[in-house]
């Protein structure tokens, strides 16, 4: 049997971020890039046996696919067991001949797993669409993946793994700008 992180290796590109100069909440967020092959990637603070760090986060990532994996990703979901889930969202536009041949509608199977999820377990979920993302962090061109590499979030191999981290970097963002100058000062920095 696989295992919840998708190919049996279990959580890939562990990284330790910190210390932040300020102190943190108690944060657990989970991103999804769902599709044929579902990426994930998740924050929370550094546990320690003191109990939570309030300066330092832990990132984690991983992809579950390219087999069929409704039951497996909502397994994910629950031993991740993150207050909010981040999503993104399914774009249908229809552009031309070839459209068929771009649109992955199993997208739209594994989101409504991230819902029921969600509803399930009383967890708040939000989405983004995939151009919101890579307008942060490009997939493409002279700036591919730079950000993810500074700050150590690079997974190679993984697409839909870096493509859920740049969901939950923007997210990031959005939600709390002290993380916007933290993560702004390592790029400029890098």
């Amino acid at each position: 049997m696989n295992s919840p992180y998708g190919d049996g290796t279990g959580t890939h590109n562990r990284v330790v971020m910190g210390p932040f100069p300020f102190s943190l909440p108690i944060i657990t967020l989970l991103a999804l890039d769902p599709g044929g092959t579902t990426g994930w990637a998740k924050v929370t603070n550094r546990y320690t046996s003191e109990g939570f760090d309030p300066h330092h986060l832990v990132f984690s990532s991983g992809q579950v696919g390219p087999h069929e994996h409704h039951k497996e990703l909502y397994k994910l979901m629950h031993t991740h067991d993150c207050v909010t889930v981040i999503c993104e969202s399914f774009e249908f536009r229809q552009m031309g001949e070839d459209t068929k041949k771009k649109v992955e509608l199993i997208s739209r199977e594994y989101i409504g797993v991230a819902k029921l999820w969600c509803d399930q377990w009383d967890r708040d979920i939000v989405f983004q669409t995939a151009s919101t993302a890579k307008a942060l962090i490009p997939d493409k061109g002279p700036e591919a993946d730079r950000k993810l590499k500074q700050l150590g979030l690079y997974v190679p191999g993984q697409k839909h793994a870096r493509d859920a981290y740049r969901h939950l970097i923007r997210y990031m963002l959005v939600s709390d700008r002290k993380f916007k100058n933290y993560f702004a000062e390592r790029w400029i920095n890098d």
